[in-house]
């Protein structure tokens, strides 16, 4: 979910997940702001990072949101290709 960016933050799913949930529900309530800084740092309090496979396609988010920020198909498709072709030259 996070590596396709339907999620922004990552919470392990254990025998305290429940717990944690509940905690990180309750902390969210008693927020008086919709300042999205000080609730990403509330998540992030029950957040963690997951463990990335070296080929997981979040490894590769910074390549992938700069070839899709281009403006039109076209040039995605372009921004692709010449990063394929980058990739192949190295090997």
């Amino acid at each position: 979910m996070l590596a396709c960016g339907l999620a922004t933050h990552f919470v392990h799913l254990n025998c305290f997940f429940f717990q944690r949930m509940s905690l990180l529900e309750e902390s969210l309530k008693k927020v008086d702001t919709s300042d999205p800084f000080e609730v990403c740092g509330i998540i992030d309090q029950f957040s963690q990072q997951p463990s990335l496979k070296e080929s997981s396609t979040l490894n590769r988010l910074e390549v992938i949101n700069k070839c899709f920020s281009e403006r039109t198909v076209e040039e995605i498709i372009s921004a692709l290709n010449r990063k394929l072709q980058v990739r192949l030259m190295d090997g």
